[in-house]
């Protein structure tokens, strides 16, 4: 009894100091045999909590052994994940199954979303339709809403959309409320047949009550795109608008800068969008951002282009992750901008250019042009990075294949002047030919010299 009142005293002292880590750990809808037991269950699951995984470990290796299927769940989730052991999935299956066989409602669902997405090897979607189904029959929310959409998708089990329906609905009564807005949105989809809009504005309602952060916004977005009535209805739109950006939420702060911004369905208010835009953007909206910047340089908010705030919020944009926002910069950044006056409004940067230019590369930009000037970049043409012909082939080549004739003459460059191993007079002539037949005159000069050499 000492050990047990000394781990009960622990689990008093965990659950009430040590703080909460992201780990999950639901408690299971398996009974623990008896109050000892239970005490050093509850033990293990607060170092579990608290990330003391090296206490929480032999607690539940010990429990394992004396058949608690709770304790197998959480010792298979530490195999899992590698919490406090080596990433072992033979181990982590062997103990989730355990726990699942043994009727651990948490075990069943695991297992189902283990094998749906093949952690253990090939994907079992009928294997995991069956764990989901046990679990959703234990009253297991998140199981219900799984299962349903393996009967949206026929994954696993017949496809079913009145099945997918009922276990969404049941899914919201066992308590997994986003499921309310998943629903919403199967209705407004054409996933479960023809869109339905009076039946999802009716669980958005149902998601709205049970404070879903996204319910909202999407609810305002069927009013704004008029799916509900046939026209737009601004005024409603932007009733929900507002009530959503009074959660923080971004895309509803983006949406009424641009309402007041176009002037949709109220009178245009310049000021109220741009500060719609900011609050949006300092929210984490990577669009908003962008959309800043646009206007900046366009002038729409002052009357007067100001680049020097575009360029700004340009750049946040960009490192926010927008593609379209750092190949805007990159060109600014080459280019640079005048005032019909002549004034110099942005000055070519080579060198922002090339931070622009290699962002707009890791964020996947498909602009040919943009991609040749990275070749230019490795080839050494300024004293901002040393050469690196193999790169610079690299790009050139991407351009090429995306039909940049500029990159064509520069890769007969390279060839003729023996940049890509020894001087290929031949292979230059290729790319000389191909970028005139592509339209760039100046590379005729260029193959015409090689024909008489």
């Amino acid at each position: 009894m000492k050990k047990i009142a000394l781990f009960l005293a622990l689990v008093l002292t965990c659950v009430f100091v040590l703080p909460a880590f992201a780990a999950e750990a639901p408690v299971s809808q398996v009974a623990v045999i008896d109050e000892d037991g239970k005490a050093l269950f509850e033990a293990g699951k607060a170092y579990y909590e608290a990330g003391v995984y090296d206490e929480a470990l032999p607690i539940f290796e010990e429990m394992d052994q004396m058949g608690n299927v709770q304790a197998s769940y959480m010792l298979g989730m530490m195999y899992l994940q590698g919490y406090g052991v080596e990433t072992d999935l033979v181990r982590a299956k062997e103990l989730l199954l355990k726990a699942a066989e043994g009727g651990d409602v948490q075990g069943m669902f695991r297992m189902g979303y283990e094998l749906k997405h093949g952690t253990f090897g090939e994907s079992d979607p009928e294997s995991a339709a069956n764990w989901y189904q046990k679990a959703s029959a234990l009253g297991y929310g998140s199981a219900s809403n799984n299962l349903a959409f393996l009967y949206v998708d026929g994954v696993g089990v017949s496809k079913n959309p009145a099945e997918a329906v009922r276990l969404l609905e049941l899914a919201v009564e066992q308590g997994a409320t986003d499921s309310a807005v998943r629903l919403a949105r199967l209705y407004a989809s054409d996933r479960l047949g023809a869109p339905d809009y009076a039946k999802a504005a009716q669980w958005y309602e149902k998601a709205i009550e049970l404070k879903n952060e996204d319910a909202l916004n999407e609810l305002a977005d069927l009013y704004f795109d008029g799916k509900l009535t046939g026209a737009p209805d601004y005024l409603k739109a932007i009733e929900y608008y507002e009530l959503s950006a009074a959660e923080n939420n971004s895309s509803s702060m983006t949406q009424l800068g641009n309402i007041y911004f176009q002037g949709y369905g109220v009178e245009k208010d310049i000021l109220k969008a741009e500060q719609y835009f900011i609050k949006a953007s300092w929210y984490g909206n990577s669009n908003a951002t962008l959309y800043l910047a646009m206007r900046y340089e366009e002038g729409d908010f002052n009357g007067v282009p100001d680049y020097a705030k575009a360029v700004d919020w340009y750049e946040k944009s960009a490192f926010e992750g927008n593609l379209t926002a750092a190949e805007k910069l990159a060109r600014l950044y080459l280019s640079g901008a005048n005032a019909q006056d002549g004034t110099v409004l942005v000055a070519p940067d080579y060198h922002q250019a090339l931070i622009m230019l290699d962002r707009a590369w890791t964020l996947g930009t498909q602009d040919e042009w943009l991609i040749s000037w990275l070749g230019y970049f490795y080839c050494g043409h300024s004293d901002i990075r040393p050469a690196d012909y193999p790169k610079a082939v690299e790009f050139y080549n991407k351009a090429v294949e995306m039909g940049d004739s500029y990159s064509m003459e520069m890769l007969g460059d390279l060839y003729r002047d023996g940049h890509v191993g020894a001087a290929d007079p031949e292979k230059a002539a290729e790319y000389y030919a191909m970028a005139v037949a592509a339209g760039r005159t100046e590379a005729q000069a260029k193959l015409d010299a090689l024909k008489t050499e």
